[in-house]
């Protein structure tokens, strides 16, 4: 029980960090209007700007649990190998040397 508790804790917590992200509140008033249809014989704004919100909000529960599923699979595959770890360790320097190098010849 205790485990459900803190299940919905975090999904409550992040319900109302998305709901009070001004970032999200900006795109849909900015992104979303450009494709409500303006014509007299179609579906009011509002309720096609409610349905534009609907299916990006489908959408993003669907690209975002198979994001959380592939990370707990690859979690259970990663974590027990040690070697694995290592070398993804030194892709991840290659990485942020290869970034560092770039700002800095960028830079000047």
């Amino acid at each position: 029980m205790n485990n459900y508790n803190n299940k919905n804790k975090i999904i409550k917590k992040g319900l109302m960090m998305n709901l009070s992200n001004p970032k999200i509140i900006i795109f849909f008033l900015a992104f979303l209007p450009q494709f409500a249809a303006k014509n007299g014989n179609t579906t009011p704004i509002p309720l096609q700007l409610l349905y534009l919100g609907l299916i990006f909000v489908v959408i993003a529960f669907l690209v975002f649990t198979f994001i959380s599923y592939l990370s707990g699979f690859l979690n259970r595959i990663l974590s027990n190998k040690p070697s694995i770890q290592v070398v993804l360790n030194k892709i991840t320097s290659l990485i942020f040397i290869a970034l560092a190098i770039d700002l800095a010849v960028n830079q000047f």
